[in-house]
């Protein structure tokens, strides 16, 4: 037990020890071969700072494998058992720190980059360190032989440059990476993988003697050389650790622990991508789309973080905090073998990422909010029958199906699997002609109101009645015609039917609530006047006003909502009300106030220097004048709505 002890004390201590004192001439070498980061737009630092961090790590790392082999061989006797995988790593580690020197001194392009990386993962597959079988939860493990190459070359170059993503604050990169190693030096440890273990504590322990010349304020920067170093390495030990954990999880340990860096770019990647598809008059082909996911900009998750008002120093510590939760996560997973707790700690995980992402802020994956799907409705789901009727149709095969395997589950039912697919396929025919032939295809769905939703809903049940009228006269078989069947096929086909058709307006609702102009606006009168006068702000005036909610005296409706907006309480709380909006107008509907209720509210409107507006709805009769020489009608105003 002391052995064991005294070597990991030793291959943590002896790189920390390096990185120190190796540190400061490194910084004295960057400045004297040109390796210095200038300050630009997307930097976050100010000054010229020195780069090199990785020949900082990799002499600290070798420096302490040459000692502690010389003086205790023994340790280190599974590496040499294979001397072309050890010949095959050091070549690699060797590649890609010269690589990273040079893009370090003279920046490279990122086809050379990932040209050379490619070379370096290819090595590295050919030496034995290969991606061959992934862990299966529920059986057998499963055989990727077959695509094992280009799995452990997306896995190497992925996270080699995912570390060089988030290298864009002081220490960041270093002491994300020391967490990631500590976590599979635990997990490697306590599966007696010794010489897995050192290596990962020697990479811990150097990254964080680094620390002290690379935290806030730093003194140097990890660079091309350091980040690209500390990628391909946890890489490399992400996947032995994880081949040689037995738990059925093991899949999850290297995602979970390489948790920070996955997200921030495979997010980076996404919304890049997605931007393509949002804002601006033109829209680029899909191949500058995805040339524009590796473009580097500066909205990264550590960018976002910063934008919210958070200093550069709590950024860090915070993004400390979540990369040790990533990796107690991946230590739960790689001791769980069991299914259920696997799947509520997934399920948490899932929770707790999407809330983050939304906290961020980024606008082009509010997929719900930033209008990207609205014109695939209008060019296909909206103004294309065919299109609309297939969606149908797949509606109509979920809604039989699933009802018969919900109840099976419950006890079997008497029915074959081939006598079920003939009652499916009729099933969706008579479903299906039930819609055409109600006209259920006729609805216009640009505007959609409560009567059309009841249409929609008496359609869905003439289909659902129809089809348990006619089979029962191709089967024998009860098990369909029961009641809880034909309640759960109808309350499914409803919900899916009528749900893609209200979804379009839902979609629409949010992305122009998100759209609006900056005057922001109150309306007088929580009732059907005030909710006509919203709708047509929304629908006229949207890119001028941004209505934030009602005002009303009756205090039963302070707290209640009315499309979506809040009735923020009578007129006396409107100080407090424009502590909280920059309100710019207060719209009053066509009703009478009594004159003391508006001077009032003109004493405190004028007092917050806020305009009031009063809309007007004139019905007069139609004026057709026949004697225009050009035989045209010039017709009167019918309604004149004036703000």
């Amino acid at each position: 037990m002391a052995d064991i002890i005294l070597r990991y004390c030793l291959a943590f201590l002896l790189p920390a020890i390096g990185a120190v004192v190796l540190t400061p001439w490194i910084i004295k070498l960057a400045y004297t071969v040109g390796a210095v980061d200038q300050p630009k737009q997307r930097k976050v630092h100010t000054e010229a700072k020195p780069r090199l961090g990785g020949v900082v790590i990799f002499f600290s790392i070798g420096l302490t494998f040459f000692l502690l082999n010389l003086i205790f061989p023994e340790w280190f006797t599974g590496i040499f058992q294979y001397p072309g995988r050890t010949v095959a790593v050091v070549i690699s580690l060797i590649m890609l720190l010269g690589l990273g020197i040079w893009d370090d001194i003279t920046p490279l392009s990122v086809g050379i980059k990932f040209g050379v990386q490619f070379v370096i993962a290819s090595i590295i597959y050919f030496a034995g360190f290969q991606i061959s079988t992934i862990m299966n939860p529920l059986g057998m493990p499963f055989n990727v032989e077959l695509i094992d190459y280009p799995l452990t070359i997306l896995w190497i170059i992925g996270i080699t440059n995912a570390f060089n993503l988030i290298d864009g604050l002081d220490g960041l990169a270093a002491g994300v990476g020391a967490i990631a190693s500590f976590a599979i030096f635990i997990v490697a440890a306590m599966a007696e993988l010794t010489w897995i273990a050192l290596f990962a504590l020697m990479l811990a322990g150097s990254t964080i003697g680094f620390l002290k010349y690379n935290f806030k304020p730093a003194r140097i920067f990890l660079g091309d050389s350091g980040s690209l170093l500390i990628g391909f390495a946890l890489a490399l030990l992400s996947i032995l650790s994880s081949a040689k954990t037995t738990t059925q999880f093991s899949i999850l340990f290297p995602i979970l622990v390489l948790g920070l860096p996955i997200s921030d770019t495979l997010i980076s990647m996404l919304r890049r991508f997605l931007g393509g598809y949002i804002g601006g008059s033109s829209k680029p082909g899909i191949t500058q789309k995805l040339t524009s996911m590796f473009k580097a900009d500066k909205a990264h998750i550590h960018h976002q973080i910063l934008s919210r008002g958070i200093t550069h120093r709590n950024t860090v510590i915070l993004l400390y905090i979540v990369s040790a939760l990533f990796a107690f996560s991946a230590l739960l997973i790689s001791r769980v073998n069991s299914l259920e707790e696997s799947f509520i700690l997934l399920v948490i995980y899932v929770i707790i990422f999407i809330w983050s992402i939304k906290k961020l802020r980024y606008r082009e994956i509010d997929v719900f909010r930033n209008g990207i799907f609205l014109p695939l409705y209008e060019r296909f789901i909206l103004n294309k029958v065919v299109f609309l009727s297939l969606l149908d149709l797949l509606f109509i095969t979920a809604s039989y199906s699933l009802p018969f395997y919900l109840l099976d589950m419950i006890g079997p039912q008497a029915i074959t699997a081939s006598e079920f697919s003939n009652l499916l396929l009729a099933a969706c025919i008579i479903q299906l002609s039930v819609f055409w032939l109600s006209g259920l295809y006729k609805e216009n769905l640009h505007q959609m109101g409560w009567g059309d939703v009841l249409y929609i809903s008496r359609n869905v049940f003439y289909a659902v009645l129809a089809t348990t009228i006619a089979l029962p006269l191709m089967t024998a078989s009860n098990d369909l015609l029961s009641i809880p069947f034909m309640i759960l096929n109808f309350y499914l086909l409803l919900t899916l039917v009528l749900g893609l058709r209200i979804s379009y307006h839902a979609l629409r609702y949010l992305f122009k609530r998100h759209e609006y102009g900056k005057r922001e606006v109150l309306i007088y009168g929580a009732n059907e006047h005030g909710a006509l006068l919203l709708q047509h702000l929304l629908a006229e005036y949207q890119q001028m006003y941004k209505p934030v909610g009602f005002l009303d005296d009756n205090t039963k409706l302070e707290g209640t909502f009315i499309n979506g907006y809040e009735v923020l309480g009578g007129y006396q709380k409107l100080p407090s009300i424009c502590q909280q909006y920059q309100v710019d107008t207060i719209f009053f509907p066509d009703v009478n106030l009594p004159m003391e209720e508006i001077n009032s509210i003109k004493k405190l409107a004028s007092k917050h220097q806020i305009l009031l507006k009063k809309t007007n709805v004139k019905i007069e009769d139609l004026v057709i004048d026949l004697n225009t020489t050009d035989k045209q009608m010039v017709i009167s105003q019918v309604i004149d709505s004036t703000i």
